[in-house]
């Protein structure tokens, strides 16, 4: 969702490489993912995410970055 908010509207992005890193165990809670775009261009965009719980005071769940390519809306005609 990052990267299409990113996008003009009817655009969207399709994933070139995801790497996550489950770091300890996930509670059955909901997550929180902090997302950070490090590099948005016109074929590209990278991402870092970091997954944590409130009930995990210890550090994140999880570490992800990923690799999207965005693809622009399409006109029809």
């Amino acid at each position: 969702m990052m990267i299409v908010a990113h996008l003009p509207p009817g655009s969207d992005a399709f994933t070139v490489d995801l790497y996550l890193k489950f770091l300890r165990p996930a509670p059955v809670a909901d997550l929180i993912a902090d997302t950070r775009l490090l590099r948005m261009s016109k074929r590209k965009a990278d991402l870092d995410i970091i997954v944590s719980s409130v009930e995990i005071p210890e550090g994140p769940v999880a570490h992800a970055t990923a690799t999207f390519a965005p693809r622009p809306a399409t006109v029809e005609g």
